[in-house]
């Protein structure tokens, strides 16, 4: 869209000025001869040849990228046209050193742009393909509501979590019971019952949601574990934070 809109500007300015662009138009909005309607002219001609370069990420890249996106996956083009986008970075800097610094300049934005990009895609391709099934661990513990606590108490010795979910006979998710809340509920003598000390309040996702749902649960609350159901809202395994963490292409805190 950007080297579309110079396009129409000129061709509008073209049809204003009855005449097209020659050369020596170009050297004189170099030196800075030229009138105001042909300084316009040539600059938005310029901005039109500049932005085509298939240098990514600027537009010319990324018509590149979409043409490339064509016959492969959006992630493989990006990388493909960061790589080009680099090695026209390395040509511009080249020339940069030897009495164009400006082109320095862009060289520098370029290059370290299109490396930005080609990491955002490679995180983005883990995020929207990559299945909480695949990233699971088996369930822990697993209490029932009419579970005496003691015996709850004596079962998480041999199994230590930071919380223990409770199911009904289906497996279907009830709530959790958290080891600190078993802890005290032993001490106090409180709670005849797992179902007398359960909390209802716990995330669950399905096994076959994109790794971004996850991503979501775990940065609007500081939950360190995310309970995994299938599609019956059976409990199939559990996903722990730094699982996320660790399946991303870009480090990250969640």
């Amino acid at each position: 869209a950007g080297p579309a809109v110079n396009v129409v500007i000129a061709f509008g300015l073209w049809l204003v000025m009855g005449r097209f662009l020659g050369s020596e138009d170009l050297a004189r909005v170099a030196q800075g001869e030229s009138d105001l309607l042909g300084d316009l002219l040539a600059i938005n001609v310029m901005l039109v040849v500049f932005n085509l370069v298939p240098a990514f990420p600027m537009d010319g890249g990324r018509v590149l990228r979409s043409l490339l996106a064509l016959r492969m996956k959006h992630s493989r083009a990006t990388r493909i046209a960061a790589v080009i986008g680099q090695g026209i970075a390395v040509i511009f800097g080249t020339i940069g050193l030897f009495g164009h610094p400006m082109l320095l300049f862009i060289a520098i934005f370029v290059f370290f742009g299109a490396q930005q990009e080609a990491a955002y895609a490679l995180m983005k391709e883990a995020v929207d393909e990559t299945r909480l099934s695949s990233l699971m661990d088996p369930a822990p513990l697993l209490l029932s509501p009419g579970m005496p606590v003691i015996e709850a108490a004596k079962a998480a010795i041999l199994q230590p979590a930071e919380f223990f979910p409770v199911v009904d006979g289906n497996l279907r998710l009830l709530g959790k019971v958290p080891a600190s809340t078993l802890a005290e509920a032993i001490q106090s003598g409180t709670g005849a019952d797992v179902g007398s000390i359960m909390a209802g309040d716990v995330a669950s996702l399905r096994a076959d949601a994109p790794l971004a749902q996850a991503i979501d649960v775990f940065r609007a609350s500081s939950a360190g574990i995310v309970v995994i159901v299938n599609s019956a809202d059976q409990m199939v395994g559990i996903l722990r934070r730094d699982k996320v963490s660790s399946a991303l292409p870009v480090s990250g805190n969640y």
